[in-house]
């Protein structure tokens, strides 16, 4: 029956066959080559597609060898007169049919069979090309790596050129194979770019080698053995690349860690001993960059500074295909948070972790991506001044709930700010504060000075180990240590400090923007009297307005996050 045909939802979308150049694959057709009546088996799918006066009828055997690479066989077409209302249903292939492969567009890349750093020889069909030997090294990414092809003397064929391979799909049909995406000077057209490999792995005398046997396009033909193939390789690991030596802490391999940005993600490999950034907006190929855990340095002169856990490391680090060494810093601030320092990228792994390689480097945060709300420090209903005309805008911090920041504006229009509270550290007397706000997490500082605490808010969490300062806050904010005792209000926690907070002097020309004056003393009224009554002015001290905080708490749920800088 016309319609009863339906393909996999996993199959729809956007699709690349050398014979056929770009295809779509949509609920019950497959552009240019029609629209599918019936399906029996679940990989046979019988289509139809008109030609001229005619319809031919044809059936397609299909196989999925991986959600990005399909393969299908079809039968010879049967046309006849559009009249006729009998569909026909054979499927008669033979076993010597064409095999089409079908490979899909902007695909998630997967992790390659192989990998590390190799020496190889190859054979393009003009010989072997042994001497001088080729080289492959690893990528950022688990899913790439970079062939450095040399010239060999008397070999015709033989050529210098780098190429990168992408490995999109990877499947066992009797032998291993493994689909990939060849990036190099002078492919332009997809049917280059694309190519199909199997390969094997042997032991031999002289150690274990991995085979392989290509294509010279997006086909998978013409593999008939791993020595007569339009390319050849054979690939040797590389012994003077030092093997890692040492792996992560368990506090690091437990989940996931993102930036405060949400925009990059680190996550540990299986073996333990190679971190990845990965940006996920890059559907195509999101590994920026990898750190691969060579020797443990024991001699930190951070530990010295730090009562909290300390992993540091010399790093082979990659930054998409291009490696050095640096020495890296992780500091375990609690099961949620963790800040990291990377050194100066070096040549040699014995030179990395020097003191001057970090100098001027900044410190940064890292959240787990499972991260579990936490109690909020200085609880309270804090008065923000000065007050508007008829009603009064209040920051309260564990009254609604224990792990909540909420910023109540009286303005109609203006919604409460709510953020909660996921993370809290101290180190040299400055406490640490990490929030998640409606659209992303923040960064709360508090110093005690005197008889005040100042704060700063930011977006980054971004600390100099020298000066122990947050490098991207905005401005720097204040309220008094002691205060009148107050409840939060009806339904909230009942029994902590009531505070009135205001701008410290210290401030900047550049946020003078945000002040404003006024002698607003701090109201020891009922809290529903306090957002409700009338009060009058004098400017004559220092506080922060509260039109102020509403522009620096939305510009920087908004703000526009730059690159990391590692």
């Amino acid at each position: 029956m016309a319609g009863a045909c339906q393909f996999p939802d996993t199959w729809l979308g956007q699709w690349y066959q050398k014979e056929l150049g770009d295809l779509e694959l949509m609920t019950n057709s497959i552009d240019k080559k029609g629209i599918c009546y019936y399906s029996d088996t679940g990989n046979k799918f019988y289509v139809k597609k008109p030609d001229g006066n005619k319809m031919c009828y044809s059936c397609l055997v299909i196989t999925a060898r991986h959600e990005n690479l399909l393969q299908y066989k079809e039968s010879r077409p049967i046309c006849q007169e559009k009249t006729n209302t009998k569909f026909p249903r054979n499927c008669d292939i033979p076993g010597d049919a064409f095999l089409y492969t079908v490979v899909r567009e902007k695909s998630v890349p997967v992790t390659c069979p192989f990998q590390g750093d190799f020496t190889f020889t190859y054979d393009n069909n003009t010989g072997l090309c042994e001497r001088p030997r080729s080289k492959a090294h690893a990528c950022a990414g688990d899913y790439s790596l970079q062939l450095h092809f040399r010239e060999c003397p008397n070999i015709p064929g033989s050529i210098n050129q780098v190429a990168t391979i992408q490995c999109l799909a990877s499947w066992r049909d009797q032998e291993n194979y493994v689909y990939v995406k060849l990036n190099s000077f002078g492919l332009v057209h997809k049917h280059q770019m694309y190519r199909c490999m199997k390969y094997r792995e042997r032991d031999t005398d002289s150690g274990p080698i991995v085979e392989i046997a290509a294509t010279a396009d997006a086909t998978c033909l013409g593999l008939h053995s791993y020595y007569d193939a339009p390319l050849t390789l054979t690939l040797k690991k590389d012994n003077r690349v030092p093997s890692p030596s040492c792996s992560f802490p368990v506090w690091m391999k437990y989940t996931q860690w993102q930036t405060l940005s949400g925009q990059y993600l680190f996550e540990v490999d299986k073996q333990g001993t190679t971190l990845r950034l990965n940006q996920p907006s890059l559907i195509e190929d999101p590994t920026l960059t990898s750190m691969t855990c060579q020797r443990e340095h024991l001699q930190s002169d951070l530990t010295n500074n730090t009562s909290y856990p300390v992993f540091e490391f010399v790093s082979r680090s990659h930054e998409k295909c291009k490696s050095f060494y640096q020495c890296v810093r992780f500091i375990q601030r609690s099961q949620d948070v963790i800040q990291f320092q990377t050194g100066r990228k070096v040549k040699h792994h014995s030179h990395a972790c020097t003191a001057a390689n970090f100098r001027g480097k900044q410190i940064r945060t890292l959240l787990a991506i499972t991260a579990t709300k936490k109690d909020c420090p200085y609880p309270g209903s804090h008065d923000l001044s000065p007050r508007n005309h008829k009603c009064q805008d209040v920051l309260r911090s564990g009254c609604h709930d224990k792990s909540e920041i909420r910023i109540q504006m009286c303005s109609p229009n203006h919604q409460d700010k709510q953020l909660k509270c996921l993370g809290r550290w101290m180190e040299s007397g400055v406490s640490y504060v990490i929030a998640r706000g409606p659209t992303r997490v923040l960064c709360f500082t508090f110093r005690e000075i005197k008889s005040t605490i100042q704060f700063t808010v930011s977006n980054e969490c971004t600390v100099s180990l020298e000066t122990n300062r947050d490098v991207t806050s905005t401005a720097i904010y204040s309220f008094p240590r002691s205060s009148s005792t107050s409840r939060c209000g009806s339904g909230d926690i009942s029994d902590i400090k009531t505070t009135h907070i205001s701008i410290d002097k210290s401030i900047g020309k550049d946020n003078a923007g945000l002040l404003q004056t006024d002698a607003t003393q701090p109201n020891k009224a009922s809290d529903k009297e306090r957002r409700h009554q009338n009060t009058g002015s004098s400017n004559t001290s220092s506080t922060l307005n509260i039109s102020s905080v509403l522009v620096l708490v939305n510009s920087i749920f908004f703000l526009t996050v730059s690159h990391l800088n590692l």
